[in-house]
């Protein structure tokens, strides 16, 4: 008898089973998952290995605060970011010297003997927050923290209108497109590194290539600009490095890349950025004298500097010349 019942009970079983199959054509009932008791336990996402590090870019009510924070960020990764300024011209965009935040800043006694007749470009803000990860590009990524302030600063009606150009595959520039009329229209304002230049290909000094592109600049839009001595170079300036530069119809800023780019005066030699300054009260105003002078360009340089985050920099450099793709 006990053996009927158990073959009853496996032929019962094995019918059901191929019942089972034919009505799920040989599938499971239930997929794979919560629901079902005999599922295998999903996959873990991977892990990301690459360490993440926030940076946060900050400028408090200074005049250009794009310049600033173009040198937070340039020290940040190494790379060249240079800095053109509009040619201001009234408006909401323009102040007294003595009204402005760094001015009001000193003591009454400093700040009465301040010339009343100059001027300055109002302030700004920029607050920005970026996240880098290891192995990322460096110069794509700075360009997008770039775009990221450009945006903030608009957002925030600081003085001017910006666009970034990229120079080469290194580096960029903050150039300038609009600026604020007397009626507080916006009115197109380019860079005098917009004009196209020309002059013959020669082995100068660099010095005397900048002086070249300088004249040049001049010459075609009446735009005076004045050079900073180049002491910033380590044991060596401008006037013992060379350089083989010509231009024939090039944008200026494009010129003068490629001189900083290709000079010799050190192997490797230092990266270098630029400021394009506009001095609106002219290049010989003193803050405490009583004259001003005609509107000019003050063109300084810039080492290319990069932090270790414990108050130490380091000189950036162009690679060996037998190792540069240039």
């Amino acid at each position: 008898m006990l053996r009927r019942v158990v073959a009853l009970a496996f032929i019962l079983t094995t019918v059901q089973m191929s019942m089972s199959r034919q009505q799920g054509g040989g599938k499971p009932s239930q997929p794979l998952g919560a629901g079902n008791p005999n599922a295998l336990p999903a996959p873990l996402p991977p892990v990301s290995t690459k360490r993440t590090r926030e940076l946060v870019f900050s400028v408090d009510g200074q005049s250009n605060p794009l310049r600033e924070v173009a040198t937070q960020l340039s020290q940040q990764f190494g790379i060249p970011i240079s800095y053109e300024e509009p040619a201001w011209i009234a408006g909401p965009e323009l102040m007294r010297t003595i009204d402005t935040p760094e001015a009001r800043n000193n003591s009454k006694d400093i700040a009465d003997k301040i010339n009343p007749k100059m001027k300055s470009s109002a302030p700004g803000s920029i607050q920005l927050h970026a996240t880098t990860q290891d192995g990322q590009d460096d110069v794509q990524f700075v360009g997008k923290v770039l775009r990221d302030i450009l945006s903030d600063h608009s957002s925030r009606h600081n003085p001017g209108e910006f666009k970034i150009l990229k120079l080469g595959d290194y580096g960029y520039s903050i150039v300038p497109t609009n600026v604020r009329g007397d009626k507080n229209q916006w009115i197109s304002a380019g860079s005098p590194f917009d004009a196209r230049i020309s002059f013959p290909i020669q082995k100068r000094l660099v010095g005397d290539t900048i002086a070249q592109i300088v004249r040049a600049i001049t010459d075609l839009t009446g735009q005076k600009i004045v050079v900073m001595p180049s002491s910033i170079l380590p044991n060596r300036g401008f006037e013992y490095s060379s350089s083989n530069i010509g231009a024939q119809n090039e944008v200026a800023r494009d010129v003068l890349e490629r001189t900083l780019r290709e000079m010799s005066a050190d192997d490797p030699s230092p990266k270098l950025s630029w400021e394009l300054a506009y001095a609106i009260n002219g290049e010989d105003a003193y803050i405490f004298g009583s004259k001003v002078y005609p509107p000019v360009y003050i063109l300084k340089f810039h080492l290319v500097t990069k932090s270790d985050g414990n108050g130490s920099y380091e000189i950036m450099k162009w690679p060996k010349v037998n190792e540069n793709k240039r």
